[in-house]
């Protein structure tokens, strides 16, 4: 969700959780979301990192961002495309899918972070997504959002989002800057 706080002029939510069944369009539209990012000029050289527990899965959302730009006739003369990356033209920006390999992406400053099927993010790539989320904070209005269906591990990175998440919207903690949604 993009909304922004009257108050302060910054963004309401910087993470949020969205559960949903195989099938009903989390991929696409993360990389709605993803393609507003990098077009939207809220940033001055906007970051978009795509990130799976696997390449593959990455590839999905980031196929989907870079078709949404790319066959747009009114947005496709704003970037250029690569197998791996969406530039700006004519200034900074970025959209890329990364690796959920850990070690790989310390230092990584998104302005957005998408993870998509957080329920695969378990063991070693686990850690992959707290530094990329964790590096939210170096950016003003940064964001993170985690995708996933229904996950089966009380003992997971999934697990622990859902149960914030619960708690927040029954009320039981206070994080106006997470947003549930399952």
């Amino acid at each position: 969700d993009l909304e922004y706080n009257p108050d302060t002029g910054r963004r309401r939510y910087r993470r949020a959780l969205y559960g949903m069944a195989k099938g009903n369009g989390k991929s696409p539209m993360a990389a709605f979301i993803g393609a507003y990012g990098l077009l939207s000029g809220e940033h001055l050289s906007p970051r978009v990192i795509i990130g799976a527990a696997s390449l593959k899965q990455a590839n999905l959302v980031f196929g989907d961002l870079k078709t949404t730009i790319a066959e747009s006739p009114t947005l496709r003369h704003l970037v250029d495309t690569f197998n791996l990356e969406v530039q700006l033209k004519g200034r900074p920006g970025t959209a890329e899918r990364v690796a959920a390999a850990d070690g790989t992406n310390d230092g990584a400053r998104a302005t957005e972070f998408l993870a998509d099927e957080l329920h695969e993010w378990e063991g070693k790539i686990e850690r992959v997504y707290l530094i990329l989320d964790g590096a939210i904070a170096k950016r003003r209005d940064a964001f993170t959002l985690a995708i996933s269906t229904a996950g089966y591990n009380k003992d997971s990175l999934l697990y622990n989002l859902y149960d914030h998440g619960r708690k927040v919207s029954t009320g039981q903690i206070v994080d106006d800057s997470f947003l549930f949604e399952w």
